[in-house]
């Protein structure tokens, strides 16, 4: 009977750790899936970062060549003009 009881008592003891290990493990296993959600949250909002900074450059892209294209337009007549009152202004060029 003695046997018994030592084996009982080995028993609870062994069943007693087994739960301490398996609850343990149950929150283990929450702080990872909580860090792993963290993780790929801040990875998608860094992606999403960047999505939105490389959309702002190129709008900037677009708006810088659209202005580019403006002022060479301005600058090609005020050319036109200058050269222009110079052909009229040189009383040895004919204008036709």
């Amino acid at each position: 009977m003695n046997k018994m009881q030592v084996m009982d008592e080995q028993n609870r003891s062994l069943t007693h750790s087994y739960g301490i290990m398996k609850e343990e493990l149950i929150e283990t296993r929450k702080k990872y899936n909580e860090c792993r959600e963290n993780y790929l949250n801040t990875v998608a909002d860094k992606l999403a970062d960047e999505e939105r900074r490389e959309e702002f450059n190129e709008r900037l892209k677009l708006q810088l060549a659209e202005k580019t294209k403006e002022v060479s337009y301005y600058i090609f007549h005020l050319l036109c003009i200058i050269m222009q009152s110079f052909i009229y202004s040189c009383p040895f060029i004919t204008a036709h």
